[in-house]
């Protein structure tokens, strides 16, 4: 994997974000330091957000 993968530009918490990834952390552990996987295989889960489709609760 090359630095020029690894550039992300994302939106969090209404702030904007670009640079370089150079760590990933899950629940406290790297699983990932300048590009190299460090985790270990299975380690995680993918969770979906939840979807609010109770439309009662919007204001407005």
């Amino acid at each position: 994997m090359t630095k020029n993968k690894l550039y992300v530009s994302i939106a969090y918490d209404g702030f904007s974000f670009h640079g370089i990834l150079v760590r990933t952390m899950v629940r406290g552990k790297s699983v990932m330091i300048d590009g190299v996987v460090t985790g270990e295989p299975g380690y995680g889960q993918l969770v979906k957000p939840a979807r609010d489709t109770d439309k009662s609760t919007e204001t407005g």
